[in-house]
């Protein structure tokens, strides 16, 4: 027999129509682009921005970030950001630059933790994980990660570099495009939790050709202009991608051009959505209303869960520390002459065993009134 678990849902004969938020800080936007482009300076210019900087690419700015080299680093600072009520009014958007540098300390951080798990085995690449397990692990990780903050109601950022890619090798329909300079499977992983994945390069126009004489020989040089274009959708030479449909093909690089291109996309799609349910002005912000309330509690709900698991895990590491000093005093007072009897009577089995913190302190002060 299947019991439903007591778990709280929303009653659907209750439930409206959803309506997207208008504020593009809230939702995961992955952008790449060569460097120099300016994929740092675009970030500092949301809403509250915090950067977690591999590359240091905003310690001329100034903004709050954090130089970080190790995924540990980046576990610790989010624990912080989804824990600490008093930071989602100090940030709103989270910005990983770059995540190329990003994934690979991800990457290393599982190779250590799989090592550590498996002695027996030498695993010094990401694809030695045996059964291509690396990709699981890396998904579980890194998206675990990333959802943290989502549900918390940060907007996520994630910068990367580009490359050029040859699709379809060695057919007819073989092409090159611009493409964010990750593996096909990390490529693939941060297209799907991105809502938009912007892809910036510069253009080169020709504004006068050059002149050549009778000979052919070039007697003016042509006059070009190099801009900075971002692509909001996928063509033939670049990928790229928008949540909603009606937006062009590309826009110069800029952060108000692309806020504006979002937001009259999303009163589009609003529109429409007016349309087909049949939904007044009053009903659209009623319904904004209500399901701001809901994402609000939800952000507190996470809030609260990750402080209780930060909790436990403090707790862990305080009785983890107290177990190894109480195994290093009883060794040091064995070797100092102690009676092994009375000092096994206060252990009174293996330390290794306890699980309460307040019985392992007790334990370690009691070894102590031993010296």
């Amino acid at each position: 027999m299947i019991f439903l678990l007591a778990i709280d849902v929303l009653d659907l004969t209750e439930l409206e129509p959803n309506i997207p938020p208008l504020e593009f800080g809230v939702y995961c936007t992955s952008i790449a682009g060569p460097p120099g482009v300016g994929k740092s300076e675009f970030c500092t210019k949301y809403d509250k921005p915090f950067i977690f900087d591999f590359e240091e690419g905003t310690k001329g700015k100034v903004v709050f970030r954090v130089p970080v080299s190790r995924w540990i680093e980046v576990k610790k600072y989010i624990r912080q950001l989804v824990s600490k009520p008093e930071l989602k009014n100090k940030f709103q958007t989270c910005a990983i630059d770059t995540v190329n540098y990003c994934l690979e300390a991800c990457k290393q951080y599982i190779i250590d933790q799989y090592q550590a798990d498996h002695p027996d085995k030498i695993i010094d690449t990401f694809n030695k994980i045996p059964y291509g397990g690396g990709k699981e692990l890396l998904s579980k990780e890194f998206k675990g990660e990333i959802n943290k903050l989502k549900r918390a109601g940060y907007g996520v950022i994630l910068v990367s570099h580009i490359k050029d890619k040859v699709f379809d090798k060695e057919t007819e329909n073989e092409h090159t495009k611009t493409v964010p300079d990750l593996t096909d499977a990390d490529r693939n992983m941060i297209n799907a939790m991105a809502d938009f994945s912007l892809l910036v390069d510069f253009e080169t126009d020709i504004i006068e050709p050059a002149k050549k004489d009778s000979n052919g020989k070039v007697i003016k040089e042509a006059v070009v202009e190099t801009k900075r274009v971002m692509y909001l959708r996928t063509n033939e030479s670049a990928e790229a991608k928008f949540r909603w449909p009606n937006v062009p093909e590309k826009i110069d690089f800029d952060y108000d051009a692309f806020k504006q291109v979002f937001q009259e996309a999303v009163l589009q799609e609003i529109e429409q959505g007016k349309k087909k349910f049949g939904l007044s002005d009053e009903k659209i912000e009623e319904i904004k209303d209500s399901l701001s309330y809901r994402r609000e509690n939800e952000q507190e709900e996470t809030i609260k869960e990750e402080q209780e698991k930060d909790k436990l895990e403090k707790e862990q590491e305080s009785l983890e520390f107290t177990i190894n000093s109480i195994m290093e005093l009883a060794k040091e007072l064995k070797g100092n002459g102690v009676d092994i009897k009375e000092i096994n009577k206060v252990l009174g089995g293996d330390p290794r065993k306890l699980k309460d913190i307040e019985e392992a302190r007790t334990t370690l002060k009691n070894l102590r009134n031993l010296k």
